[in-house]
């Protein structure tokens, strides 16, 4: 009788301890002082006085650019496996929860990026 209760009280313990970890690690993602889509820039003005300026950072690609258009037109045409060997050459592996058209949009920002055309 007393070794189960042990027990339990160390699986309830365990629980409690690994609940408060989670919750923990959720926190870190999640609250941030500053959105990560913002970066602070400082640029000289004409006085050569630095100014403190905020960056929003674009975070999805307009796909009515002429440019995103005409990437997406070349990867349109590709199969499947040749638009995951294009990923994985860059050090980006495809999730295999996403569609075949979620993995070529994925090529078109990758090559965009990659470019400097983004």
């Amino acid at each position: 009788v007393d070794r189960t209760n042990k027990t339990k009280i160390m699986n309830r313990s365990l629980g409690l301890v690994s609940t408060a970890l989670l919750a923990a690690s959720a926190m870190a993602w999640t609250t941030s002082p500053t959105p990560l889509t913002s970066r602070t820039r400082f640029i000289a003005n004409n006085n050569n006085v630095m100014q403190r300026t905020n960056v929003q950072l674009q975070m999805a690609i307009d796909y009515n650019d002429p440019v995103v258009a005409e990437e997406f037109a070349l990867v349109q045409t590709m199969e499947y496996d040749d638009v995951v060997e294009e990923l994985m050459e860059k050090g980006i592996p495809p999730s295999p929860s996403l569609s075949d058209m979620d993995i070529k949009l994925m090529l078109v920002e990758v090559r965009l990026r990659f470019s400097g055309k983004l």
